[in-house]
């Protein structure tokens, strides 16, 4: 169990918060560590002294996405400051079932299941008495499973659930089961579908109505409402994600705040940015919305004709040195355009990864304006070439109006920079390592970061920066 999970658990019992996992307990530890989330039933009057705890342990409030937000449920995000990992906390106040992106039942059973709960000793969490969960199960199954009258006589049970089914058979009893039957549903003749892992078409339509006759007054839309709303909300749904592999930066994911985060990686080559940003991309991937940028000019941009042009070394020179000058332009528009693509994903709520940023402080290298120094003017009419160097600055100077949240500057030195990239000589690494220390940002807090350590302590440090920035932008 994460030390984490440990701690919010603890701080709920000495609190007496009243609180249990209420479905899935099959992998709760899972949950506990991390891999999965956890579905927390809290006490409705408890609500306010429960976040206040999990504020204090820097658990992050977020908003989710379109068709994921439901009624008493919110989401909290946090993360383990050992190693690093998050745990995803589905913080129930009333328990919500029903179709995707909609939940339209609100089961009446949450004050019984909490007064009915059970603690796994060998975890120290409070869970909901099985021989209620097996129950819950099945209502959740059948409320949520779609009857299609031209699909095979048989409704198999979603694999999604038979590990938990397989689960509860072994730790439930028969008389048990019938007390909370007649408790939870007024019969005990729901009795035979539990524990089933299949129905026939007229099964699944009996224990349905069922179902619809003792809890109908608690459903909070109409078939019709449920309907067309999953229709359009899938359908958004489907767009967005679809906008988002094709790398337009698309709102999917739960958001910590309104307003996102910017964070940018510098350093010279060898320093490791881009394995950087791609790991803090993947590590808050796991719930948060973010999406990593690449703002340079090598492999991980796809290259214009000009800079095929410029960097053959067949082409007769004066075409290499236009070639070279309208790459450069073409990336300084490139550059001023992807940042106001960020700062609107910004806005929106998303933490964007950068992997370099601009900046006017030197010419010629790291991400600064190159034509000035890079091209050789005598190929070009004065007037013109003149007029290339400043709308080049412009582009540049426009594009770092879009100021980074944070900075991570990866340090390393001459000599370690030398090793992992052979290409570079001392004295140009020495050279880039005194730029990369020289260069500031104004408006953005900047972290200098080791990054001759190990990379997994390196990881670590930066997470929990990362962590510390969203969490103080919370309390604001």
């Amino acid at each position: 169990m994460l030390g984490i999970s440990r701690k919010v658990f603890s701080e709920f019992e000495c609190s007496d918060i009243k609180y249990c996992h209420w479905k899935s307990n099959e992998h709760l530890e899972e949950g506990l560590n991390g891999t999965t989330d956890l579905d927390i039933l809290v006490d409705h009057n408890n609500k306010k002294e429960c976040e206040n705890i999990l504020h204090r342990l820097k658990l992050l409030k977020v908003r989710a996405p379109l068709g994921n937000k439901y009624k008493y449920v919110d989401d909290w995000i946090g993360m383990d400051y050992d190693t690093g990992e998050m745990i995803h906390l589905h913080l129930h106040y009333r328990i919500v079932t029903g179709k995707q992106y909609r939940k339209e039942w609100v089961l009446p059973w949450s004050k019984m299941v909490l007064e009915n709960r059970v603690k796994n000793e060998e975890l120290n969490v409070y869970m909901t008495n099985p021989n209620m969960e097996i129950i819950i199960l099945y209502v959740r199954v059948l409320l949520k499973t779609k009857y299609n009258e031209e699909q095979n006589d048989i409704i198999e049970v979603p694999n999604d659930y038979l590990r938990e089914i397989r689960y509860l058979k072994k730790v439930t009893d028969e008389k048990q089961i019938d007390i909370f039957l007649k408790k939870m549903l007024k019969s005990s003749d729901f009795k035979r579908c539990l524990f089933k892992e299949s129905f026939t078409n007229k099964e699944y339509l009996y224990y349905k109505e069922v179902l619809k006759s003792v809890l109908g007054k608690y459903r909070i839309e109409s078939e019709k409402q449920t309907f067309i709303k999953h229709k359009m909300l899938k359908s958004l749904v489907y767009i967005e994600q679809n906008l988002k592999k094709k790398s337009i930066p698309m709102i999917t994911k739960k958001c910590p705040n309104d307003k996102g985060l910017i964070i940018a990686f510098i350093g010279t080559d060898g320093a490791g940015k881009s394995t950087m940003t791609k790991n803090i991309q993947s590590w808050l991937s796991w719930k948060i919305e973010v999406f990593q940028f690449y703002l340079g000019s090598g492999d991980g941009l796809k290259k214009p004709l000009t800079y095929k042009i410029y960097t053959n070394e067949n082409m007769p020179k004066a075409l290499k040195q236009w070639a070279g000058a309208g790459f450069y332009f073409y990336m300084s528009l490139y550059v001023k355009g992807k940042t106001r693509q960020i700062d609107g994903y910004r806005k929106r709520g998303g933490i964007a990864v950068l992997d370099r940023f601009p900046q006017l402080q030197y010419k010629g290298v790291n991400d600064g304006p190159k034509i000035e120094k890079n091209i050789e003017k005598a190929y070009f009419p004065d007037f013109l070439i003149k007029r290339i160097i400043k709308k080049e600055e412009e582009n540049i100077r426009k594009a770092i109006q879009v100021t980074p949240d944070i900075v991570f500057k990866l340090k390393i030195s001459p000599e370690e920079a030398i090793r992992r990239k052979k290409e570079n000589t001392l004295a140009e690494m020495k050279r880039k390592v005194a730029f990369i220390e020289g260069i500031e940002f104004e408006g953005s807090k900047v972290y200098n970061i080791d990054a001759s350590q190990n990379m997994n302590q390196e990881m670590l440090e930066v997470k929990r920066i990362i962590w510390d920035e969203i969490y103080q932008r919370q309390l604001l």
